[in-house]
């Protein structure tokens, strides 16, 4: 019965201990902070493009795309002020549309209530599927941002 606990007890020792003996060893000089990048660069190096620079998509053709899907008196740049990445923001332009609820109260959730798109999307019409209409909402998005 020994020899079968031994390496059971050996392997959690192993465990417990490493974690341990690595927090002893750690350097008293602080680590290198990593190198500065610039706003651009940064921006650049995200998977989907921020908002925050630049609120409008570049593509002539999304936008008009996009302000065809909203309001008449909201204009594109009004319509992205605030969104944190472009991909929410044209989701929630779908989602507007699909749906037929007012752009503003998904952009005042997401925005201001800070809310993800699903729970936007619940708060507007409570009766809505909002797994398959954020999931309709993305892929619409995702097309659109392929252009």
């Amino acid at each position: 019965m020994s020899r079968v606990l031994w390496p059971g007890f050996v392997a959690i020792m192993a465990l417990v201990v490493a974690p341990v003996s690595a927090l002893a060893q750690t350097p008293d000089t602080e680590p290198e902070a990593e190198p500065r990048t610039s706003a651009s660069e940064s921006v650049a190096a995200t998977s989907r493009p921020l908002l925050t620079t630049t609120p409008v998509p570049k593509n002539p053709q999304l936008v008009a795309r996009l302000q065809a899907l909203l309001p008449r008196d909201m204009s594109v740049e009004q319509a992205a002020h605030g969104f944190d990445d472009q991909e929410d923001f044209v989701a929630a332009v779908h989602v507007s549309r699909n749906l037929s609820v007012p752009f503003s109260d998904l952009k005042t959730r997401m925005v201001t209530g800070k809310l993800s798109l699903g729970e936007a999307i619940h708060a507007v019409d409570p009766d809505a599927d909002v797994k398959r209409e954020e999931k309709r909402a993305r892929r619409q998005a995702a097309a659109d941002l392929e252009w």
